[in-house]
């Protein structure tokens, strides 16, 4: 069976756009590592196509048998969607995902609401130059132990792939460290 995980709308989404990708690639990350020999996962590439054509047709968000023909298309049997909810304290999210069947709209399986320290004043996050420099420094600190670095880039979450991201930071990292 083909998995795919449902993008946070920008527009929809109660939390920080970095926040809901850190939720989709933690869900990604522990679905590989405890995926059955049957599954795979649609690429994040094939659903940011159909989200793009679901945007460009703001209409087909309210049809969900339009978006199952997207979905189907992008090459999913199972769509994984999460939902997000604040908690009236203002500092927790309450977080749930449910698994949807595309040809039928059966639910296989759901997990529990789980709650996420989140804080909506101020939600602590890096940013690519300051992520850059503390790899580095880490490295440096360390150049008393550590014989050889051997960038090879990131691999996104356990499947192994390198992104242009992860290629484009490798570099910048040893840039830095030069």
């Amino acid at each position: 069976r083909k998995i795919a995980i449902w993008p946070f709308w920008k527009d929809k989404s109660v939390v920080a756009e970095n926040f809901a990708e850190m939720l989709s690639v933690s869900l990604l990350a522990e679905l590989v590592r405890n995926k059955a020999a049957t599954d795979e996962y649609v690429a994040r590439g094939d659903l940011k196509t159909v989200m793009k054509d679901i945007d460009d047709f703001n209409q087909l968000r309210q049809s969900s048998e339009k978006m199952g023909h997207l979905i189907r298309e992008a090459g999913a049997d199972i769509l994984i969607i999460g939902e997000v909810k604040p908690e009236s304290d203002g500092h927790t999210v309450d977080v749930r995902y449910r698994a949807t069947s595309v040809v039928d709209g059966s639910i296989p399986a759901t997990t529990d609401w789980y709650r996420l320290r989140y804080d909506f004043d101020r939600t602590p996050m890096m940013g690519v130059a300051d992520a850059v420099s503390q790899s580095a420094r880490y490295y440096r600190e360390r150049l008393g132990v550590i014989r050889t670095i051997r960038p090879q880039g990131l691999r996104y979450a356990d499947s192994g792939i390198q992104t242009p991201f992860g290629k484009w930071f490798a570099a910048r990292l040893v840039s830095e460290l030069q």
